[in-house]
């Protein structure tokens, strides 16, 4: 992120803040003296954020993010609820051995949850996919892939095959209060 870049803040109202989070910066620092969305947004915009939701750190796109406590609060309802909308973008070297589109409904920490995944087309070696959420746990994208024999690109955690970055970006989410789809477009990398 760059201090006022266009493309990296996708709208603001009274409620929300929703940036284009970069690969490679954490949702909030994990670590005193970290720097994370959340504290770039303090240290160069004199914003204070409510993070209710995270993007790992190695996962790209649409970050949407509370501007006062009663925001995120109605966040946490918006999420317990399902009325949000999450799609993701992830590339895998692996095809999917059967049909087209599927959900993975693997529950993950104990809790019932679901991927709805689609091929989206495949390369020399590469294939690319769409993972629809409304709720996610902690790296449920990753772990239904590696569940579904298509582990993300980049994703050592979690069976991928090595590459510089993790092949996972969210590109749009639908959130109540918020006519709007909010979309990332998927970074040069």
């Amino acid at each position: 992120m760059t201090e006022q870049s266009p493309s990296s803040f996708l709208y603001r109202d009274d409620k929300w803040l929703v940036v284009n989070k970069p690969t490679g910066l954490s949702t909030h620092a994990a670590n005193e003296g970290d720097l994370g969305v959340a504290e770039w947004l303090q240290l160069h915009m004199n914003l204070k954020v409510h993070v209710f939701s995270r993007l790992d750190k190695g996962t790209s796109g649409v970050l949407v993010m509370a501007l006062n406590k009663a925001a995120s609060a109605a966040a946490q309802k918006i999420h317990e609820s399902e009325q949000s909308k999450k799609t993701y973008l992830m590339i895998s070297n692996k095809k999917h051995g059967g049909s087209s589109s599927w959900i993975c409904r693997e529950p993950l920490d104990g809790s019932a949850c679901e991927t709805a995944f689609k091929f989206i087309k495949g390369g020399p070696g590469f294939f690319l996919y769409q993972a629809d959420i409304t709720r996610g746990k902690t790296h449920q994208i990753r772990r239904h892939a590696e569940s579904s024999g298509i582990s993300v690109l980049g994703d050592d955690e979690h069976g991928g095959a090595a590459f510089p970055r993790l092949c996972l970006h969210c590109a749009e989410v639908e959130w109540p209060g918020i006519a709007q789809k909010l979309v990332a477009d998927l970074p040069d990398s």
